[in-house]
């Protein structure tokens, strides 16, 4: 119920948002007063504008399936001439899978961490095959407070996609380092080598704590 409202809301302010933009454009490119505009408005059926409404509203959703089938669509094709073999392909909870040299429509829902680990994973087992997770060192709070994006532990209750068992290449501005195979402390070592200067003696400290930095660390 809450994901409908929220679909709900979300399209009808993008609604909002549409129609404010060809307000603008046809005020601007015809030299419409704002007055004029929506004084045709009211000459306009309520029956009509209604029905435009629903139609504008039912493209829209389709739009929106049409564009989630052309990505995913885009993955399938490339896939395929990579070599991989077809298993399924799924657009929200209908998939077609491929089982004994048929195809056929199942309707199922996966609660998992999305598509951000199926690729981490594939790159990771695949032959040559790197992930690459890309970010700055620092985030810089609603209240200007900047942090490390490198930190020792998570806060309790926050969601982790990537495990460490499948994480490979980290980058930030101040570097990339490849964790694929390396201990706890080896990749302490190399995580704080990428964080933020200000920040490496305080990650050191924690890492000190926790046990899982080694007098031979540099």
């Amino acid at each position: 119920m809450k994901q409908a409202l929220k679909l709900i809301l979300s399209t009808l302010f993008g609604a909002c948002i549409g129609f404010g933009a060809v307000m603008l454009c046809i005020t601007f490119f015809t030299e419409t007063t704002l007055s004029e505009f929506f004084g045709n408005m009211g000459n306009v059926q309520l029956s009509r504008l209604l029905l435009s409404c629903i139609l504008s509203l039912v493209c829209l959703i389709l739009a929106v399936f049409v564009q989630i089938i052309l990505h995913e669509g885009g993955h399938l094709i490339f896939g395929l001439a990579t070599g991989y073999r077809f298993v399924s392909f799924r657009v929200g909870s209908l998939t077609l899978i491929k089982e004994g040299g048929k195809f056929r429509f199942k309707r199922f829902s996966i609660s998992g961490t999305g598509g951000q680990l199926d690729f981490a994973m594939g790159a990771y087992l695949s032959k040559g095959g790197k992930s690459f997770i890309c970010m700055s060192s620092t985030v810089t709070g609603k209240d200007g407070t900047v942090k490390s994006r490198i930190v020792p532990t998570l806060t309790p209750g926050s969601i982790c996609t990537d495990p460490r068992s499948c994480t490979h290449y980290i980058a930030t501005e101040y570097g990339m380092v490849n964790l694929k195979g390396l201990s706890t402390w080896q990749r302490a070592e190399a995580l704080i080598g990428i964080a933020h200067p200000d920040f490496r003696e305080q990650l050191i400290a924690d890492a000190e704590k926790m046990h899982i930095w080694r007098r031979s660390n540099k």
